[in-house]
C-alpha cells in the first residue's frame, strides 16, 4: 500500500493537502523517534523528545509557552481575537478573511501568566456557525472554543492562562430593553437582539395613549394557505407626531417611517410585528392601522 494522502513517504512531515491528519505509529517492537524540543533550559522542553524539531522557545519569568491552533471551516468571515484582561494585549489573532476555506493558522508563543479573554464573531451572520474551531493548548489547558449556532454574532469567553483564578463572568445576551429577548443579567450584547412576537398583541391597530411615548407592539399575519398580502399602514389622527416601528418576526429588519401611509408587501405566513411612536414626546394620542 502507498503512502497517506497528505503525509510524505518517510512519515515525517505533511503537504499542502488540507484537512489532513498524520499519527505517528509504531508495529511490533520497533523503536520510533519522538519529535519535540530537546534542550532542558527552554520553556517547551519534553523530557521524552529524542529529536529535536527546533520549536524550542524561552520565556521569561512570569510567561509559559502556548500553542494557538485555529481551524477555519467555510465561512472565512471569521474573526478571533485572544487579549489580557487586564493589559489588553493581544496574544493571537485570525483577522477576517484572513484563511482561505478549511484553513488553519497555529502559533506558539510566550504568554504572561493571567487572565485572558478569547472575542469570536464574524463579519457575516453565518459565520463561526461552520464548525470553525479554537484550541488554546499549555500545561494546564487543552480546550476547545467555538461560537454556538444560536449564540449571537458576537462571543466572549474567559480563559485562564498559567493557572490563573479568573473570577470575571460574561454573558452574553441582548441588552436592549425594545427585544423580547432582552436579557437583564447580559454583561455585552452578542447581536442576538430579536423580535418574537411573543409580546405582542393579534391587531391591526396600535394606539400611543396620552402620556406615553409608545404604543404596544402588535402584529398581523398573512393568510400561511394564501398568496401573501399586502399591508398598509395609516394614521387615524393627522395631529399626532406618529412614527412607525415595523419588524419582520423572524429577523430584526426595521422599517421606520413618518409619512401619512405606507404599504409593504408580506409573503404567505409571514407576520408583521409593529408599533406606534410618538417622535417628539407630545403627549399626543395617535393610532396607525394595519
Amino acid at each position: 500500500m502507498g503512502p497517506l494522502a497528505g503525509v510524505d513517504p518517510d512519515g515525517m512531515g505533511y503537504n499542502s493537502v488540507p484537512q489532513q491528519l498524520a499519527t505517528y505509529f509504531s508495529i511490533g517492537d520497533a523503536s520510533c523517534e519522538t519529535f519535540g524540543c530537546t534542550d532542558s533550559l527552554a520553556s517547551n522542553y519534553d523530557a521524552e523528545a529524542t529529536v529535536d524539531d527546533e520549536t524550542c522557545i524561552f520565556c521569561e519569568e512570569g510567561s509559559v509557552d502556548v500553542t494557538f491552533n485555529f481551524n477555519q471551516e467555510n465561512v472565512t468571515s471569521d474573526e478571533v481575537y485572544i487579549y489580557n484582561e487586564i493589559t489588553g494585549d493581544t496574544v493571537f489573532s485570525v483577522e477576517p478573511f484572513e484563511l482561505s476555506t478549511w484553513e488553519g493558522k497555529s502559533e506558539l508563543t510566550c504568554v504572561p501568566v493571567g487572565c485572558y479573554v478569547i472575542s469570536m464573531g464574524a463579519a457575516s451572520p453565518n459565520g463561526w456557525t461552520d464548525g470553525s474551531q479554537l484550541q488554546i493548548l499549555d500545561d494546564l489547558t487543552s480546550d476547545y472554543f467555538f461560537l454556538e449556532v444560536d449564540g449571537g454574532a458576537i462571543d466572549f469567553q474567559i480563559v485562564s492562562i498559567g493557572g490563573t483564578v479568573c473570577d470575571t463572568e460574561l454573558i452574553g445576551g441582548c441588552m436592549d430593553e425594545s427585544f423580547d429577548n432582552y436579557n437583564p443579567d447580559a454583561t455585552f450584547d452578542n447581536g442576538s437582539c430579536a423580535y418574537t412576537c411573543e409580546n405582542a398583541l393579534a391587531s391591526n391597530t396600535s394606539s400611543v395613549m396620552e402620556d406615553a411615548t409608545t404604543a404596544p407592539f402588535g402584529l398581523v399575519t398573512s393568510d400561511s394557505d394564501g398568496f401573501g398580502a399586502v399591508v398598509t399602514f395609516e394614521t387615524t389622527e393627522s395631529d399626532a407626531d406618529m412614527i412607525y416601528n415595523i419588524f419582520d418576526c423572524d429577523s430584526t429588519q426595521l422599517t421606520n417611517f413618518n409619512p401619512n401611509s405606507l404599504s409593504l408587501e408580506i409573503d404567505a405566513g409571514v407576520s408583521v410585528y409593529f408599533a406606534a411612536i410618538d417622535a417628539w414626546n407630545t403627549d399626543s394620542v395617535g393610532t396607525i392601522v394595519a
